[in-house]
């Protein structure tokens, strides 16, 4: 993006931080703009749309729905960017803090953390309760040379782990059991802070950047597997906890207090379906 695209990027997103909520105050309490609409419904339904079936077509549509209220809502004319390697991060953690500079140098965090990941975070006493605060990261070098790789990301997209939908989404969100972050996992932690928490992790505008690249490769893994790329594998509960049934194409996604009508996973899997998705990606 140039400059000037930037710029207009991050003003729609802090257009959508002083746009009021859409959510009944006594269901989410902690919602005040129209960017924390965002921020609750990845709360809401964070155990059934991680290590799950949906996790691809969820996080696709949810991504798209936020570019769609950022184009419809604050009158922004591009796309939604996706994120890219950074060089000179720190080679550890040092307790990270506030954002200082930049165009979110002033955004308030008001909900989460549900389950912190930086030292210092209190978990908040009810899900969606009202926690104002500045917005933190906690940077990681260690965590993105190791996992966010050329190597892994060739793995998942022609490699061993590409054989299959299950591999390539399994190898993508991470073998916790194996002590491997996938590029999903290791992307929250490497950025850490408010980005690290699994339920309120959207509460950083770095989220859709972040899912914006994961939609890319799982687009990329598409084009490269066409007699698996409109097909599902998973349960519905995460990581099969409690055990479950498994996914299929006919699964609803729902968006809640966004602006995206109910879809089945089957219209989601296309991103030039026409339908609600017509894009690609370059």
């Amino acid at each position: 993006m140039t400059a000037v695209e930037r710029k207009a990027y991050t003003k729609a997103v802090n257009c959508l931080l002083n746009k009021p909520s859409k959510y009944d105050p006594n269901v989410v309490p902690g919602a005040k703009s129209r960017y924390d609409d965002f921020v609750a419904q990845h709360i809401n339904q964070t155990m059934s749309i991680h290590g799950t079936g949906n996790f691809l077509s969820w996080h696709r549509y949810f991504v798209w729905s936020y570019e769609t209220a950022l184009k419809e809502e604050c009158h922004y004319e591009g796309y939604q960017p996706r994120e890219r390697c950074r060089k000179h991060l720190p080679s550890l953690r040092q307790g990270g803090g506030c954002i200082t500079s930049g165009p979110f140098k002033n955004m308030t965090v008001n909900l989460g953390p549900v389950s912190p990941a930086m030292d210092g975070e209190t978990k908040v006493p009810s899900t969606f309760a009202w926690n104002p605060r500045c917005l933190k990261r906690d940077l990681s070098a260690y965590t993105a040379g190791k996992w966010l790789t050329p190597t892994n990301l060739l793995n998942i997209t022609t490699g061993p782990a590409a054989s299959t939908i299950e591999t390539f989404q399994d190898e993508l969100q991470g073998r916790f059991a194996d002590k491997f972050l996938g590029m999903h996992a290791a992307g929250h932690f490497a950025l850490g802070g408010d980005a690290g928490d699994l339920y309120s992790s959207s509460a950083d505008p770095i989220f859709y950047l972040h899912h914006a690249m994961l939609d890319r490769v799982w687009w990329m893994w598409q084009a490269l597997h066409l007699p698996q790329a409109f097909t599902v594998a998973g349960t519905i509960t995460i990581l099969n906890r409690p055990p479950s049934r498994n996914t299929t194409l006919e699964d609803p996604i729902y968006m809640g207090q966004s602006n995206a009508p109910e879809r089945p996973i089957s219209q989601l899997l296309n991103t030039l379906g026409g339908e609600p998705l017509c894009y690609i990606y370059l």
